[in-house]
């Protein structure tokens, strides 16, 4: 029976490299993470809804409802 090798990385970049990522990927998940850690904090505060974040963003609202509240 084959054992499954456990990888750590401690770091976006690290990460990239365990799955053979582009250089470029940490970087983009540091962006992301940081434009729906904003959004978040738009909705919590009221300037707008789901639904408008969605419209504005070109998602729709049940993809912004689903995205992890992290």
């Amino acid at each position: 029976m084959n054992k499954t090798k456990v990888v750590v990385a401690r770091t976006p970049e690290a990460l990239a490299r365990t799955f053979g990522l582009s250089g470029s990927a940490p970087h983009e998940w540091q962006v992301q993470h940081a434009l729906l850690k904003r959004l978040r904090q738009v909705v919590r505060n009221g300037s707008l809804t789901h639904a408008q974040v969605a419209r504005r963003g070109g998602s729709s609202r049940s993809w912004w409802r689903a995205t992890p509240s992290g």
